[in-house]
């Protein structure tokens, strides 16, 4: 009886802590605090930001993106990116939090988990999404979107 208990305590303990340590990361990105640690321990790093709302424009015949990539080799250039670019957009209040798990994208390749989340500033709703690495390191970040997906109506 008590190791059916102590089993029970314990995944309820792992299923709360990754919940207490996801709103911790949403908390330490919007507040420009994420630190090194909590990025992959190889590989390459990123950050994605769309702040066009227009899609698929095309010029002379060419599709011209609209968005800003960046891939880094060091956790502390990413870190320091991410902390700045937080800053300056300033976001305070999320919503509509979601956890995604084997998430297979083209750009982006397979990672094990991804969130994703909404904010709202200046009159503009914005998509968050945190990607995470693959592997035995997937609770690792490995890199960081931000979209503006809509002007908020009134």
């Amino acid at each position: 009886m008590k190791k059916v208990l102590l089993l029970v305590l314990v995944t309820l303990s792992t299923l709360c802590g990754y919940s207490q340590d996801t709103k911790q990361l949403i908390k330490s990105t919007f507040n420009g605090e994420l630190k090194n640690d909590q990025f992959c321990k190889n590989g390459y790093y990123f950050i994605t930001v769309d702040t066009v709302l227009k899609k698929n424009i095309i010029e002379n015949g060419q599709l011209v993106s609209t968005f800003d990539y960046n891939e880094y080799n060091k956790k502390s250039d990413v870190t320091y990116n991410v902390n700045e670019i937080m800053k300056y957009f300033g976001f305070n209040e999320y919503y509509n939090l979601k956890e995604f798990k084997n998430i297979q994208t083209t750009i982006f390749g397979l990672s094990k988990i991804h969130i994703s989340a909404l904010s709202d500033k200046n009159g503009y709703t914005y998509l968050i999404d945190w990607w995470f690495s693959e592997g035995n390191d997937y609770t690792k970040l490995k890199g960081v979107t931000i979209s503006k997906v809509n002007k908020k109506e009134s």
